[in-house]
């Protein structure tokens, strides 16, 4: 065997053959700045060696682009430095994946958190769906005085497209509108114990944090924030997992809460009686309310009730399962399978949740600009936020598979709450959608049979 062989590139990534070890040979990844080869012929002299590393991986060498100095494209006037953090980075040793685990640091900075893909969702085709076919969404007026007024079902007219959108989309399946009373209705009847905390909580978001995790429990399918855009239809989605927690992005995380992840809670797929979630209304029923914090039950909460729920320790969150679903991000998900009846499975932020918070324009440059130099040049965690912003930029529009987007309206912020609004009827909406006080009506009905 030559000592020296010709290096491969695959993006910037040299891949070396340097030993045999068995029957295989070792892999090593060196991120190059001036890597500029790509050929095919070159490719090709290791190519069954990259496609077997590729397969085992999880498409890690998908994630590996072109990157060229580090200036992240946030627009035309972001400066780029000379120095990229890419040179003499880590190397990704083919004998990591001997192991089931490893850290994330352990990764090319490149790979960014998870794979870059554009393909469809994993789905059982013909399947039936293991996550009802419900959307759940709601508006808390806390004014409303009345259970069945008019004024409890009225909604911000700038959410309209976005509601007519889900419908549109997905004519088949049933609209949940929840409001204050219907919500209140629902937990007393069939979760009395959180009842208090319902009353207790001065925000109204967080008595709607409530609401969707009891529905869920109680109904299941999709629980969508209303400044949720639908691009396409879920049906596939609905199939092959029967509970999904989407992740913010990326950005989100690091900046917010200087985490590799943090799950949000405006999003959620889940089917009825799911564990995760009687654990989740089990834990809440032991809370004490803050009446200041509007988190208080949250993406923080979700987050850290879906790590006790996998039994993820706290040493155990910047690790890397690398032998696990390759669509999925890479971080460590625990010991229950995802396609289990009492699993989660967490999809890739493509589809879901792409766009990182528009606030977080100014955070993200700044951080990035001065990677190298400035405060953050030994935190590989924004490093690492850094190459995600870098090769993918911060406005991301829909991609074909994308399913739902964002608008981050944070209605329960100050500011937002003090704007004015203009609210129409639901029904003028949409015009066919359910509500507790339907169930309500049919158990008395019935009764009286």
């Amino acid at each position: 065997m030559n000592s020296n062989p010709t290096p491969v590139f695959v993006g910037n990534v040299e891949l070396h053959a340097d030993t045999n070890i068995g029957h295989g040979r070792h892999m090593s990844l060196k991120s190059v700045n001036d890597a500029q080869s790509n050929d095919s012929n070159e490719v090709g002299a290791v190519g069954t060696i990259i496609e077997q590393t590729k397969n085992v991986i999880g498409g890690m060498f998908q994630d590996v682009k072109k990157n060229v100095g580090f200036g992240v494209a946030f627009d035309e006037e972001t400066p780029k430095p000379v120095q990229s953090l890419y040179v003499n980075t880590k190397f990704f040793n083919a004998s990591l994946l001997t192991k089931k685990i490893v850290k994330l640091d352990e990764l090319p900075l490149d790979v960014g958190f998870q794979p870059e893909i554009e393909e469809e969702f994993p789905t059982i085709p013909n399947g039936r769906p293991r996550i009802e076919h419900n959307i759940h969404q709601i508006w808390i007026n806390v004014n409303s005085t009345e259970e069945r007024s008019k004024e409890d079902f009225l909604v911000p007219d700038n959410y309209a497209g976005n509601m007519k959108a889900f419908m549109t989309h997905n004519p088949t399946w049933n609209y949940f509108f929840w409001t204050y009373h219907t919500a209140r209705r629902l937990i007393a009847d069939r979760h009395p114990y959180l009842l208090g905390f319902f009353d207790n909580s001065t925000e109204a978001v967080v008595k709607a944090d409530l609401t969707r995790y009891v529905v869920l429990y109680e109904f299941g399918g999709l629980y969508a924030d209303l400044d949720t855009g639908s691009v396409r239809p879920l049906d596939i989605a609905t199939k092959k997992y029967p509970c999904m927690l989407i992740l913010a992005p990326f950005e989100n995380a690091v900046c917010m809460s200087h985490m590799p992840y943090q799950i949000c809670n405006g999003e959620i797929f889940c089917r009825a009686k799911h564990p995760f979630f009687r654990q989740v209304l089990q834990e809440i029923g032991r809370k004490v309310v803050n009446p200041k914090n509007a988190l208080v039950i949250g993406p923080g909460f979700i987050t850290g009730q879906y790590r006790i729920y996998n039994n993820i320790s706290k040493t155990e969150i910047p690790q890397v399962d690398l032998h696990q679903d390759n669509t999925s991000p890479y971080f460590f998900k625990g010991a229950i399978p995802p396609t289990d009846d009492d699993g989660i499975y967490i999809p890739n932020t493509r589809y879901f949740l792409d766009q990182p918070h528009p606030t977080l324009k100014a955070g993200v440059r700044n951080r990035c600009v001065n990677v190298t130099t400035g405060k953050f040049k030994n935190d590989d965690l924004v490093k690492r936020m850094c190459a995600v912003a870098e090769k993918r930029g911060f406005i991301r529009p829909p991609g074909k598979f994308t399913f739902l987007t964002h608008a981050y309206a944070f209605s329960f912020n100050k500011a937002n709450k003090a704007k004015k609004k203009t609210y129409i009827p639901v029904r003028s909406v949409i015009e066919r959608f359910i509500t507790y006080l339907d169930f309500v009506d049919q158990r008395i009905i019935n009764t009286r049979k």
